[in-house]
């Protein structure tokens, strides 16, 4: 059943690949480019300055007019416009499309005007923002039946962000909360054989708890190098002993981006990291924290509610033989018959002795695996969108320590339903498992 649900989604990956290939235009030749002497923006978001004591009139005209030149020379710089740069017709176009594909204003103008020398012109970027606070809800439930056990597991999870677009696309914030948690009235009545003490330990809890209260920042800076950073406080109970800990974890990573063109996306690539204080499991554990570096790279192409593809893998080790592997590809191909779409995708997760919470569950050392495919219908495509779809998929839990090795999987079926708007964002899903995993 894997091997054909793997089979169906590469052949679908494939099919979107070939698709938008197809769509690419061919490389023409760029007629004479203009030299950008200066560049001006209306409408855009700045930093409201006010009378103090130590500001007067005059003082606040004067850093209003330089606030306002920085992020205006800011913004168009993270698209790809810069003063005293060569710019042909076809690459302002691009960026126009560019800079109204990214969703941070309802109105996007850009022009030029003719300057005093032959070819030199000033930019002008005229933008009507998107309201500055995005409210995104995101629940996941999932219920795992009972079959050939003694009882069925309940997991969800859910998270709510509030996003603070005002300076994007320089600097993005998001603060958010989610909450995770998995249980069952009996315990899974196999035990793998020759387990760790302490994952024998584990394998008998019911369960499993994990709260993330988190602050993010996503900043532009430059078109080419973009940076995130997270800080996230941590409470779980995970461990054998069933014992709450508070972590503190910091991640991040800093990418180098290249807009391929407006059809085949945006690739990118650079160094990452995670580092999480840990609490002593035993009284002999000495380790306080884990460091990670790590490197992460992927490819994002399309709209949500259009076709597309997003790719990205991160890896991470340290010099202890602590391993964590992340892997993400999904994709969307709309088709022509009642503005339905076809969707697939694979994620896999593997922490070899990370001390991170969440690879904790149900046992350390655990690689997850979700395969799905399915069938969608966008209800509306206004300025409120939303979408629905119905999905197929196998989910693996796969344990291996030392000779000992524990594999499990379930076939699954689930509704998904989509919304996005001007300041909301809705994703909410509901899965039943066929059988419990663990």
């Amino acid at each position: 059943m894997k091997k054909m649900i793997c089979f169906v989604i590469g052949a679908f990956l494939m099919t979107v690949g070939s698709v938008l290939a197809a769509k690419s235009p061919s490389e023409e030749l760029l007629p004479s480019p203009y030299f950008i002497d200066e560049v001006h923006c209306e409408g855009i978001n700045v930093l409201d300055i006010s009378e103090s004591w130590l500001l007067s009139k005059e003082d606040v005209d004067a850093a209003k007019k330089v606030e306002g030149k920085e992020t205006c020379e800011n913004l168009l710089k993270a698209f790809g416009v810069e003063k005293y740069m060569w710019l042909s017709p076809d690459d302002l176009e691009r960026i126009d499309t560019l800079i109204k594909q990214s969703g941070y204003f309802e109105e996007v103008d850009l022009s030029i005007k003719k300057s005093e020398l032959k070819n030199h012109v000033h930019a002008f970027l005229k933008v009507k923002p998107v309201p500055n606070f995005l409210k995104s809800i995101t629940n996941d439930f999932k219920f795992y039946s009972g079959k050939e056990q003694d009882s069925s597991r309940i997991y969800n999870r859910f998270a709510g962000e509030i996003t603070n677009r005002f300076y994007a696309p320089n600097s993005i914030d998001t603060f958010g909360l989610s909450i995770e948690g998995t249980g069952a009235s009996a315990v899974y009545n196999t035990m793998p054989g020759a387990l760790t003490a302490d994952d024998a330990s584990k394998f008998q809890k019911r369960n499993f708890y994990l709260g993330d209260l988190y602050w993010k920042r996503h900043g532009t800076i430059t078109q080419h190098f973009s940076y995130d950073f997270g800080m996230h406080l941590i409470g779980d109970n995970t461990y054998a002993d069933n014992i709450t800990r508070i972590h503190f974890m910091l991640d991040g990573d800093f990418t180098w981006k290249k807009q391929e063109n407006i059809l085949r996306g945006v690739t990118y690539f650079g160094p990452a990291y995670i580092f999480s204080t840990t609490t002593p499991y035993r009284a002999n554990d000495t380790s306080t924290s884990v460091f990670f570096p790590g490197l992460v790279s992927g490819y994002n192409y399309g709209q949500d509610f259009g076709n597309n593809l997003n790719f990205k893998i991160g890896g991470y080790a340290t010099s202890q033989d602590r391993i964590i592997g992340d892997y993400d590809l999904n994709g969307q191909y709309l088709l022509s018959v009642l503005d339905s779409f076809i969707t697939g995708g694979f994620k896999f997760r593997v922490g070899h002795n990370s001390l991170l919470p969440q690879d904790q569950i149900p046992l350390s050392g655990t690689a997850r695996d979700d395969i799905f495919i399915g069938l969608g219908k966008v209800l509306s495509t206004g300025p409120t969108k939303q979408q629905v779809s119905a999905i197929f998929g196998t989910d693996l839990v796969n344990y291996a320590q030392s000779s000992s090795t524990y594999n499990q999987s379930s076939d699954y079926v689930a509704l998904r339903y989509k919304l996005v708007g001007a300041e909301w964002n809705v994703n909410i899903r509901a899965g039943y498992y066929f059988q419990r995993n663990y």
